[in-house]
């Protein structure tokens, strides 16, 4: 899976059981839906090209478009791959689903773009929590996955499958966040806090 994953133009594959994620309410009705005891979570990332972070709104573009198209293009570059996994274990005879957004649906962003347009884009922190639990990274103070090799630059996408795969080790290295806060003062809306903050269990990591 990793190896085909690879070659559809994933740059990053996790996998991690359902039960580390027992205590993430949106998991838990998930898997009471599907009805499923067991299973596994499988996490698809693409890293997206710095260039469109560094110089959004600079010259010679001054324009945050770009920056914008390439959420979405590798939002449906993630759904294609996803699909195609999805349908290799279907062939299988195991159940698996992509599915865009493992949060409770709060998580949406505006977009201008395609089949998003009036479901609005799941943003970063959307699928940050499975991400985790695949060890792919660290929650950062504003909610968003930071992984060692992308920092928080990339989307990540999960397939939910009963296939009972052995699930990666939950990120152990070294700390990818050291609060330094420019999260913080650089939103625009203010809903980021230096000082309140909320605690989340993914498996034995909080």
């Amino acid at each position: 899976l990793e190896e085909m994953s690879f070659k559809l133009g994933i740059d990053l594959f996790g996998v991690t059981s359902i039960k580390r994620l027992e205590r993430v309410n949106s998991i838990k009705i998930l898997k009471d839906f599907l009805s499923l005891e067991e299973g596994s979570i499988i996490v698809l990332g693409i890293h997206f090209f710095d260039p469109c972070v560094e110089r959004a709104g600079e010259p010679p573009a001054e324009s945050v478009a770009p920056y914008s198209y390439i959420q979405f293009q590798i939002q449906r570059q993630l759904i294609f791959a996803a699909m195609k996994v999805s349908r290799y274990l279907n062939n299988k005879d195991y159940l698996a689903l992509p599915i865009i957004d493992f949060s409770d649906g709060k998580f949406r962003t505006i977009c201008g773009y395609g089949e998003f347009y009036s479901l609005g884009l799941p943003d970063m922190k959307a699928n940050a929590l499975i991400a985790v639990a695949a060890g792919l990274g660290e929650l950062g103070w504003n909610g968003m996955l930071l992984t060692p090799e992308y920092g928080p630059r990339q989307r990540v996408i999960g397939i939910i499958t009963d296939a009972l795969l052995k699930p990666d080790e939950i990120y152990r290295g070294e700390s990818l966040c050291d609060r330094c806060f420019l999260c913080v003062d650089a939103c625009p809306t203010k809903a980021l806090s230096k000082n309140e903050s909320i605690t989340v269990s993914v498996g034995e990591r909080t």
